[in-house]
Formats: structure tokens, C-alpha cells, sequence
């Protein structure tokens, strides 16, 4: 889903770059918190990744002894000739 929405990236096939992005994920499921921790050298891809994992369904948090916890999860994006990749 995150190549398909990632429009700069259709029009510049041969773009390299990395990013890491960290995601906050309540007890519940919910993302309170979305940010890239190092960015692309293009904004518009930045806002785009972003946009993309803010809109995604419903996460599942982490457990302790079975009880739902608050959770981070880091995510370190890899951009090679245009295709993103985890």
C-alpha cells in the first residue's frame, strides 16, 4: 500500500533513501503518535509515509501475561529505485 500511495515516487523510479519512523500504539489498538526519527532527503515523501501509516487499520498493541500494553515499534525504511521497503 505504502508504494501505491507514494506519488513521487511513480514519477522518480531510480530514487534512493532511507528513513526510520517510530509509531506509538496505545492498549487499545489506537496510534497516538507518528513520527519520522530520520527523514528522507524529499519532504514529500516524508509527508507521504506519514499520511500512509496514519490511515492504516487498526494496530495490534503488545502484551505482557497476556494484558494489551502501550507499545513503540520502529520501523527502518529502505527507498531503492523507487520502491519502498521495511
Amino acid at each position: 500500500e505504502l508504494n501505491d500511495k507514494a506519488e513521487y515516487l511513480k514519477s522518480n523510479p531510480n530514487y534512493n533513501d532511507s528513513a526510520s519512523l517510530t509509531v506509538i500504539i496505545n492498549c487499545e489498538g489506537d496510534m497516538v503518535r507518528c513520527q519520522l526519527d530520520r527523514k528522507t532527503q524529499k519532504p514529500e515523501i516524508d509527508q507521504q509515509i506519514i499520511s500512509v501509516f496514519q490511515n492504516l487499520k487498526k494496530w495490534v498493541p503488545g502484551k505482557i501475561n497476556k494484558k494489551p500494553i502501550d507499545t513503540v515499534e520502529l520501523y527502518s525504511i529502505k527507498i531503492k529505485n523507487g520502491i519502498i521497503s521495511f
